[in-house]
Parts: C-alpha cells; structure tokens; sequence
C-alpha cells in the first residue's frame, strides 16, 4: 500500500459575490460550446465578437484563446472591465 500526504492552501478570496456571480458567468459561457474561442464564445456576453475581443485586449488576454487556457485571475480581470 502506497499513501500520499496532501496539503491544500487556502488563497484569500479574490472579490465579492457580485464579482463572483460574473465571473462564473463568464466561465459558464467560455466552456459553453466546444473549441470556441474567447471572442466568440464571449460575444453573446458582450454583444458582439468586436466588443468581446476589445474588451478581452483591455484585460491583456489574447481573444483567440479558448477558455481552458485561462487562469481564475484572468476570468476576474475580464470581469472587472465589464463592470
């Protein structure tokens, strides 16, 4: 029998529930259909492809990339813009 001891370090929390409802929102909608990218998958938030990839450019994220190569800060700080 093998064992492993593993430890989890609890991260403060990264806004409010305001800001949590959007970015599960934005996550709900990246992952929603499959092999989109970013600004497309996006554009139904945002209201259209262009304004997605503008407001994906402001957050520093490449608009071309799918949802799974974001990390939860960037998901955060595409919804701070949209705030």
């Amino acid at each position: 029998v093998e064992s492993k001891l593993v430890a989890f370090t609890r991260h403060r929390e990264p806004g409010d529930e305001a800001l949590r409802k959007k970015v599960f929102t934005l996550i709900d909608a990246a992952f929603a259909q499959r092999r989109k990218m970013l600004r497309s998958a996006l554009s139904g938030i945002f209201g259209s492809s262009a304004q997605a990839e503008a407001i994906l450019t402001e957050a520093g994220i490449d608009p071309t990339l799918r949802g799974e190569a974001l990390q939860i800060e960037d998901f955060c700080a595409i919804a701070q813009i949209k705030s």
